[in-house]
C-alpha cells in the first residue's frame, strides 16, 4: 500500500457544562462527530449530570451518530 499523508483538522469545544451555557452549547456540538464529555472525580454530582443530562442532549442534539468519551 501506498502510504498518504492526511491532514486532520480538530476543533476543540469547552462549552462549560454550567446550566446558564446550556442553550448556548447546542451552537458548539450541533454538528460534532466525537464528543468528550468529562466530569470530576471528586464530585459525584457532575457524574449524574452526565447520566441525567449530557448523554441524552448529545444523542437529541447532534445531527450525526456522534462517538461518546466519557473521562
Amino acid at each position: 500500500f501506498k502510504e498518504e499523508k492526511q491532514t486532520i483538522k480538530f476543533e476543540i469545544w469547552d462549552t462549560a457544562g454550567q446550566e446558564k451555557f446550556r442553550s448556548l452549547a447546542k451552537v458548539f456540538y450541533k454538528n460534532a462527530a466525537i464528543c468528550v464529555l468529562v466530569y470530576d472525580i471528586t464530585r459525584y454530582d457532575t457524574f449524574e449530570e452526565l447520566e441525567n443530562f449530557w448523554v441524552d442532549e448529545i444523542k437529541n442534539s447532534v445531527t450525526s451518530d456522534v462517538c461518546k468519551f466519557i473521562f
